[in-house]
């Protein structure tokens, strides 16, 4: 990873770069300022946000910080809510981050919605509506509460 004029860079960009500025301005180009030539830099720094080339867009697969994860976590919970299944987040990102605990997503094993899933009691996979809905596993003979409350599916 490169950084030059307050952008990072991918290495082929980086060299683009500086092969632009030795024709240019010769073999001397390179005073060891970020600002005027590409300088190296450590690619295990953390970030606030997954990095891109701001030449040809690469992900540069840089370390988060703790706030880092937060958005990479937000952004495919977004991303999957929203059917966008294909983004950076979901795609690039996730995969890149295996080792971050992203939520589950797919289908309620209770009404069949998709969405964020979440293990219950009994260990179901289930969405937020029914991991919240009412549950009488605990109740006494008569039921004290009003039982499971599923969604039924629409009908006309």
């Amino acid at each position: 990873m490169y950084a030059y004029n307050a952008a990072l860079y991918c290495s082929e960009c980086a060299d683009r770069i500086m092969c632009e500025l030795d024709e240019r301005e010769g073999a001397d180009a390179d005073s060891g300022d970020s600002n005027d030539y590409p300088q190296w830099c450590s690619d295990d720094s953390e970030s606030d946000c997954p990095e891109h080339c701001d030449g040809c867009g690469e992900f540069l697969g840089n370390s988060l910080t703790s706030e880092g994860v937060d958005y990479v976590v937000q952004a495919y919970r977004e991303d999957m809510l929203a059917g966008r299944r294909d983004s950076v987040a979901c795609q690039v990102w996730a995969p890149y981050y295996f080792w971050v605990d992203f939520p589950s997503f797919g289908e309620c094993e209770n009404c069949g919605e998709y969405g964020e899933l979440f293990e219950d009691d009994d260990y179901v996979e289930c969405c937020e509506y029914c991991l919240n809905a009412p549950d009488c596993d605990d109740c006494i003979d008569p039921c004290e509460c009003s039982g499971p409350d599923y969604r039924l599916p629409h009908t006309d």
